[in-house]
């Protein structure tokens, strides 16, 4: 019934030709054009968008044909409804699969994959994490990243995060510098870190959380200070899937050229190479977004 009521509506959208899709921007943590989910990593960590321009054109009944009786035009007419007919399905099957696949791809909420982890079953892989500290120093890693961000503060995006994600935060910064725009992100609130998985692979422990949180988000432009996407009077919601990771293997070389490492620098003496040092700290390897609305 549901399919049904489905295909029933998107037959008339077509009928009057304004079905339109909505697009996401891609490498970011919100959608400012739909205030659905978006991945920075973007993440500015991902979420669920529609990358479609899927289009027709209408016929014109107003054509004229020249015909030899009222008999042939009105058989030229019929093939003509015909075939409008089989193309207006073909298409209307095409989009209700695919507004199907992307229901089934949206994550679900309140299942087991997102259950929150006891305390015991926690301490069972790590009976020496407090984590009541580490949901904190999670909240903290995050908001400093995304202060990070926005500043154009590459350093602390450096000790934060994994190099890869490092590198992807840097190209979409350096993009845009170019386009003249910053994202402001002020007046965080946290709504809960919960543990919903933890993992510990020979000297790696990786800890995967949902991360819940509010703040004003919105881009402007450096010169003018004016609001090109997002909504400055508005907070968005914001629901992650974060992973943080952590190596319990002191870090006692470079990685880049080699040389023996200082403990009170973070900087190869060297290289002059910054280093991330994962010895004793925390730093998000993975983030994705899997809810948003306004608040």
């Amino acid at each position: 019934m549901k399919k049904k009521l489905i295909l029933s509506i998107l037959i008339l959208i077509l009928n009057f030709g304004i079905f339109t899709y909505v697009k996401a921007d891609s490498g970011w943590d919100t959608d400012y054009d739909s205030g659905s989910s978006w991945d920075s990593d973007s993440s500015w960590d991902s979420g669920s968008s529609w990358d479609s321009s899927s289009s027709w054109d209408d016929y014109d009944s107003s054509s004229s044909y020249s015909s030899s009786s009222n008999h042939s035009s009105s058989n030229i007419n019929a093939i003509k409804v015909f075939i409008y007919l089989l193309i207006l399905i073909y298409v209307t099957i095409l989009i209700a699969s695919k507004i199907s696949n992307i229901t089934k791809a949206k994550p679900v909420k309140n299942v087991g994959y997102y259950d929150e982890w006891t305390d015991d079953r926690v301490h069972i892989i790590l009976p020496d994490l407090n984590i009541k500290e580490f949901k904190e120093k999670a909240y903290e890693i995050y908001k400093n990243i995304q202060i990070a961000w926005m500043n154009f503060d590459y350093d602390t995006l450096k000790n934060l995060v994994t190099d890869e994600m490092y590198n992807m935060y840097k190209s979409q910064l350096e993009a845009l510098k170019l386009k003249q725009q910053q994202n402001i992100m002020e007046d965080f609130e946290l709504e809960h870190v919960k543990i919903i998985g933890v993992e510990k692979i020979s000297n790696i422990v990786s800890i995967k959380t949902l991360v819940k949180v509010s703040f004003y988000d919105y881009v402007i432009n450096t010169k003018t200070n004016e609001v090109v996407r997002g909504n400055k009077n508005k907070k968005v919601l914001l629901e992650y899937e974060i992973v943080y990771t952590q190596s319990l293997s002191k870090i006692d070389k470079c990685p880049n050229c080699g040389g023996e490492l200082d403990d009170k620098n973070e900087v190869c003496l060297y290289c002059r190479s910054r280093i991330n040092k994962l010895s004793n700290n925390f730093v998000i390897s993975k983030k994705r977004n899997i809810f948003q609305t306004y608040k």
